[in-house]
């Protein structure tokens, strides 16, 4: 596996008219990976191998999916899906969450989270996005004891990117100062990377019929890591 991976990320909350030029929109920039968050809809992109799409999430709000590019599938090592949440009762956005992760060669774990808004007055929700956090902490600490220590968590976190030394609990910039990691996200959607790997480009994409916008980054393997 290359030292350099493009990885991009979109939330895909678009109608069934706009699927076909979604999908043509992001398989046309040819990133190693793809991160897909309320993906139940999006089906295959052309070029890619979807390596992790649970199909027991019954509703497109829920679903966190990974595609690897064809020619990078014999790259993989695993997949695996987490259940970090449960359900929060009497909030509509608090739905059980999940974390999606493709090991690939060369030690990377790439994530693909999907955070809860969080509320103010609810806090069983701003609990939740807590425990998501935490959730997400640990699962990079027993990835990297198996020897995948280059881990990405991109996706859509529902939270601003902030100041990390002053984010607060359930938050990426929460999760980055953890990390001691760095944190890039355009509104509230973006990555989270572990120190071992560098950010080296971040930029915005059009998202066709979605109301987020795509990212795409150019992540490399840290000097000190190497």
């Amino acid at each position: 596996m290359p030292k350099r991976l493009t990885i991009l990320n979109a939330n895909h909350y678009v109608g069934n008219r706009t699927r076909r030029k979604w999908r043509q929109a992001m398989a046309a920039h040819k990133a190693a990976v793809v991160t897909v968050q309320e993906g139940d809809l999006a089906g295959d992109l052309p070029g890619y191998v979807t390596v992790a799409a649970p199909p027991w999430m019954p509703r497109p709000a829920r679903s966190v999916r990974i595609y690897v590019r064809d020619d990078l599938a014999d790259q993989v090592d695993g997949i695996a899906c987490h259940r970090l949440t449960d359900q929060v009762p009497g909030y509509r956005w608090g739905h059980t969450r999940w974390v999606t992760v493709v090991l690939l060669r060369g030690g990377w774990a790439v994530m693909c989270i999907h955070a809860n808004p969080g509320a103010a007055g609810v806090p069983k929700s701003n609990a939740q996005n807590i425990r998501y956090i935490n959730g997400l902490d640990a699962l990079a600490d027993a990835y990297a004891r198996l020897g995948y220590r280059r881990v990405v968590a991109a996706g859509d976190w529902n939270r601003p990117e902030g100041d990390v030394a002053t984010a607060p609990p359930g938050t990426p910039g929460q999760l980055a100062r953890r990390w001691s990691g760095t944190v890039r996200l355009h509104r509230i959607d973006g990555y989270v990377v572990r120190p071992t790997v560098t950010l080296k480009r971040f930029e915005v994409l059009p998202n066709p019929g979605s109301d987020h916008r795509a990212t795409i980054a150019t992540v490399t393997v840290a000097k000190a890591a190497e």
